[in-house]
C-alpha cells in the first residue's frame, strides 16, 4: 500500500511518535490494523489539545474497526482498507519490502 502511494506522493517515515508516515510534508498516516487503546488514547488527547492537527492526521483501518476508531477519536479521518488487500501478507511467514524478506511469524 505504501509502495503504491509512494509512486504518486512523497512518503517518508515520520518522527511524530505515534504516527507512521508523512505524506507530501503535510499529512500524517497511522496504520491502525490492530487497534491499540494506548495509542488511540494518546492521539485522542493530542487532538483535543491541538485541534489544528485534526485535518492532518489520517488513520488507516479495516471497515469493521472504523466505528470504534471514530468513537474513540472524535471527528477523525479514516482511510478504509479491505482485508483482501493484505491477505497475501497474512498468509506468508515473511513481509517483503524493497525485495528484502523480513521474518514475520504467523503462528
Amino acid at each position: 500500500m505504501v509502495n503504491d502511494l509512494s509512486k504518486r506522493h512523497d512518503i517518508e517515515y515520520t518522527n511524530f511518535r505515534h504516527m507512521d508516515f508523512l505524506v507530501d510534508d503535510e499529512l500524517y498516516l497511522k496504520i491502525m490494523l490492530f487497534l491499540d487503546i494506548n495509542q488511540i488514547g494518546y492521539l485522542s488527547n493530542f487532538l483535543n489539545i491541538n485541534p489544528c492537527y485534526r485535518d492532518k492526521l489520517y488513520f488507516i483501518c479495516f471497515p469493521e474497526d472504523e466505528k470504534y476508531l471514530k468513537n474513540l477519536i472524535k471527528d477523525c479521518h479514516t482511510i478504509i482498507i479491505d482485508k483482501s488487500t493484505i491477505e497475501k501478507y497474512l498468509k506468508n511467514d515473511y513481509i517483503e519490502i524493497n525485495d528484502m524478506k523480513m521474518d514475520c511469524p504467523t503462528e
